[in-house]
């Protein structure tokens, strides 16, 4: 679990047209970038990029997205430098729910780490669709051992382990 300090919160409308920006996204791609006197942040990061292409609601429950946060993650570094979060209020709790961006294949099966496979999760649900993801990495390795075992051509594993991962990933997130 990630412990924040947070220095200011910031309204999505401001942050996602810089993020939009590609002329400011080059200019400053490998440098930090102050926000209305905030502590400078990277603002070309894959999960910011989903955020301002994909939009800020959950895929997962609907929940839209409130604020960005100014926060650093002080759990293994004290003065680790500041990030933008994308925060959510839960309306029958008013609980504050951190987002991320979900690798719609996750790597671990496959997925690429671009733009094309990433949607906008809030935490619960990414949490959720990775214990499925986890699930079905392990029957796939199962099934991989028993492939191998009984003697199933090598050429054709690939393609099978691809067929069988989808329709799992169908059968467990659907």
């Amino acid at each position: 679990m990630n412990t924040y300090t947070r220095h200011s919160i910031i309204s999505i409308g401001v942050v996602l047209p810089l993020i939009q920006q590609q002329e400011l996204a080059r200019k400053f791609e490998s440098k930090r970038v102050s926000i209305n006197d905030s502590p400078p942040v990277f603002l070309n990061s894959l999960r910011l990029k989903t955020f301002a292409e994909k939009g800020t609601v959950c895929v997962g429950c609907g929940l839209s997205a409130d604020y960005f946060a100014f926060e650093r993650d002080v759990k293994n570094r004290e003065n680790a430098p500041y990030h933008l979060n994308l925060w959510g209020i839960r309306d029958n709790s008013g609980r504050h729910i951190l987002f991320t961006h979900d690798h719609i294949l996750a790597k671990s099966l496959g997925g690429t780490n671009d733009l094309t496979n990433t949607q906008t999760m809030c935490c619960d649900c990414n949490s959720k669709k990775s214990q499925q993801e986890q699930k079905v990495a392990k029957i796939i390795e199962d099934l991989l051992k028993l492939w191998r075992h009984i003697g199933v051509p090598e050429a054709t594993i690939p393609e099978l382990k691809q067929f069988t991962i989808n329709k799992l990933l169908h059968m467990v997130l659907v």
